[in-house]
């Protein structure tokens, strides 16, 4: 990974690139990134991943473009970077420029005899998510609902673990953080679809949405009828997009 982004940053030096933001240590899981791209207003981001578009020698190597709104590029600049990726034919890359990606802070390079500047900012990997997130969850009463401990843990062992009845809570998230799986008491199974909607049906008490606004619930084709359910209490519109990761 750190190959790739010393790439990444030499050839956007050498094309004109002004700024680059990267998470510390190169890691800024996929919701983390969405956040900070709508945060610093950026043209948009690039992540890598094993799990979208896979290529290289091993086809175990992947690049997804997000937008400035922070979600995936939509089929028409994802179509638009294919075709003229078909038309490269040379590239400029800056090959003694090396960034320190493990220190906080701004690091500024000059380019061509100093005639041009370029500047990468080294950023904590989760402090503007957690920042929202604040706004979102009463973290002090999570922690009184499930306790001090955080655990490395197998799925199937939680699942062993809160059926004892011991716990009240349990959750587990995928390693880039935008899957999750929710658990009560006695192993009580929430599945995604009553998830979303119990966050919809309380979506007025939220003090992030207060401020932010809802635009609307969306939910995919086999998603259950629930989000329907609390959209129309709540009076907010439903959106049921065409069914694949794109949309």
């Amino acid at each position: 990974m750190e190959e790739a982004i010393q790439l990444i940053v030499r050839i956007a030096a050498a094309n004109g690139v002004g700024r680059l933001v990267i998470g510390q240590d190169g890691i800024l899981s996929t919701l983390p990134a969405s956040c900070t791209i709508r945060k610093i207003k950026a043209s948009g981001g690039i992540i890598l991943t094993a799990s979208h578009n896979p290529g290289g020698p091993n086809g175990d190597f992947g690049i997804k473009f997000n937008i400035f709104n922070g979600g995936p590029s939509p089929e028409a600049i994802t179509d638009k970077i294919f075709q003229i990726s078909k038309t490269i034919k040379e590239y400029a890359i800056c090959p003694d420029l090396k960034m320190d990606l493990g220190v906080l802070g701004k690091q500024q390079f000059d380019l061509e005899n100093k005639l041009k500047s370029f500047t990468a900012e080294i950023v904590d990997s989760v402090e503007a998510y957690a920042t929202v997130l604040r706004n979102i969850f009463d973290f002090n009463a999570l922690k009184e609902l499930s306790g001090p401990n955080r655990l490395k843990i197998r799925i199937a062992d939680l699942v062993e673990t809160m059926k004892s009845g011991e716990h009240d809570f349990g959750a587990a998230l995928d390693g880039d953080g935008d899957r999750n799986m929710i658990l009560g008491k006695h192993g009580f199974f929430v599945n995604p679809s009553d998830s979303v909607t119990v966050i919809a049906a309380n979506i007025f008490s939220i003090p992030y949405f207060q401020h932010t606004g809802v635009r609307g619930f969306v939910r995919s084709m086999p998603t259950s009828g629930a989000l329907d359910r609390a959209a129309n209490a709540t009076k907010i519109a439903l959106y049921e997009p065409p069914t694949g990761w794109k949309f």
